[in-house]
């Protein structure tokens, strides 16, 4: 309910689109953090925040190098510890096009390019990004290219250091990664939920050492991978990975391949403290992909983890 024309210096004379904000920040090193009170919000520009182009579903929320962005709010708080975030559900929307039709919907709902420094988004729901398209979105200084196949919740490049807290990643789409593609950071206290990949990475794909703790991976599907880690050092504590499925029922010579899984020489993840339960496989008799595994000399390493009632249907 903020007036278009706020200059967004405080909840009084707020701006109403957060992609207003985002585009301001980029020119403007002063922004370093934005608050964002409740709602639903839609990408208005693409990564190279302009509102034209090619293809519209390019749209997507560009968090610029350094900047903290916080969701939860009433729209009165003065200190960031007031957010309330279970009362004020702060939701980032990829389904730009007509409601409720995918093949319409934002490629990527949040993008993060060239932040080396590191971002902070924190406090949101991200959903109804749909990575299903073909091609890329190129950019330049430093070159990009922006695979409308993968990320459809956040996509993030491989030079990029992210960390995300508290974050709901929910019906996101995609051919990969359909919650999240991104090289490494931290991701603490979110969710994954009900996300579909028609390849891997049901719920995410990491490229780069990060640490995830607290974290919930709950009815995602996908082909094979729900979790997919090729990094050298990915560590998951205190998670919960439950209800999800692979669809994979063809028997061909692959290397045999997780639901968890790690790929790759010298890749390592770690799951401590992790409850891994009621996650199923479809038709495993002629099935390839397992529970957890390591692939083409990737490990996946389980310490002091409760697995039990996963299945085959």
């Amino acid at each position: 309910n903020a007036f278009a024309q706020g200059s967004g210096g405080s909840w009084g004379s707020a701006q109403r689109e957060l992609s207003e904000v985002l585009r301001a920040a980029q020119t403007n090193a002063a922004i370093q953090e934005i608050w964002v009170a409740a709602g639903a919000y839609q990408p208005l520009y693409d990564l190279g925040t302009t509102c034209t182009g090619n293809d519209l579903r390019d749209r997507t929320f560009r968090i610029r190098d350094g900047l903290k962005v916080y969701g939860g709010f009433a729209g009165t708080e003065t200190a960031l510890t007031q957010r309330d975030l279970a009362m004020n559900s702060t939701i980032l929307d990829g389904d730009i096009g007509a409601f409720g039709d995918t093949s319409d919907n934002a490629y990527h709902v949040v993008s993060v390019y060239n932040c080396s420094s590191g971002v902070t988004i924190d406090g949101f729901t991200i959903k109804n990004g749909v990575a299903t398209g073909a091609g890329a979105y190129v950019l330049s200084n430093p070159h990009a290219s922006v695979q409308r196949s993968n990320g459809g919740g956040l996509w993030a490049d491989l030079f990029s250091n992210v960390a995300l807290r508290n974050i709901i990643f929910e019906n996101n789409m995609a051919i990969s990664s359909s919650g999240l593609f991104m090289a490494g950071g931290t991701i603490d206290n979110c969710v994954f939920r009900n996300n579909l990949a028609y390849d891997r990475g049901g719920a995410l794909s990491l490229f780069g050492n990060t640490n995830a703790a607290n974290c919930t991976f709950s009815g995602n599907t996908a082909l094979t991978t729900i979790v997919e880690v090729s990094a050298p050092n990915a560590r998951f504590v205190n998670c919960l990975f439950t209800g999800n499925y692979s669809t994979w029922n063809v028997n061909y010579s692959i290397s045999p391949i997780g639901m968890i899984n790690t790929h790759g020489l010298g890749n390592n993840s770690t799951w401590v403290n992790c409850v891994i339960s009621g996650n199923y496989r479809n038709n495993a008799s002629t099935s390839l992909v397992s529970i957890v595994a390591g692939q083409n000399n990737g490990n996946t390493h389980l310490r002091n983890c409760i697995l039990c009632a996963n299945a085959d249907i």
